[in-house]
């Protein structure tokens, strides 16, 4: 990334610098052209310190992001660990709604039976009937946790 290039620029600037120049030309009526070559070779061998400061500093840039890096994969690893838990208990308590709710419907119908014939009481049916409804009630709440959990899931993958 940028970081990996400042290092590189940095410590490049511990090198020597190599320069040519070259140029070929004459009068029009002269039988011997003119030539010219140069070469410079410069080498900042002393500067107080400001190339190493440089380098250090980029090195410490690089490992800062670094860092960052990490923490963010980390981040994205906890998120989606967390998003598959949810997933897996919304689907625990869709199960546990089920079996509460068949249990609930059976009570209810024995319920009304017993207040058919005569044996049980008004309070004893609409008791079944409020625990049957409250049982399709934690159903109709897992499954919208259920389709939440999933929402979530799919966000920390990165899909929606």
């Amino acid at each position: 990334g940028v970081a990996e290039a400042n290092v590189r620029v940095a410590s490049r600037n511990f090198l020597p610098n190599i320069s040519g120049t070259g140029s070929y030309g004459g009068a029009q009526l002269e039988l011997n052209p003119t030539w010219s070559l140069g070469l410079a070779f410069t080498w900042n061998i002393f500067d107080g310190g400001n190339l190493i400061a440089a380098y250090d500093e980029a090195k410490a840039n690089l490992g800062a992001a670094s860092a960052r890096v990490k923490a963010a994969e980390l981040t994205l690893i906890q998120n989606l660990e967390q998003a598959e838990i949810a997933v897996e208990a919304a689907q625990e308590r869709i199960q546990a709604a089920r079996v509460l709710i068949t249990s609930a419907q059976e009570n209810f119908r024995l319920a009304q039976g017993r207040f058919d014939v005569g044996v049980g009481t008004i309070l004893e049916l609409t008791d079944a009937q409020l625990a049957l409804t409250q049982a399709q009630n934690t159903e109709a709440q897992a499954l919208a946790d259920y389709r939440i959990a999933l929402a979530q899931l799919d966000r920390a993958a990165g899909r929606r």
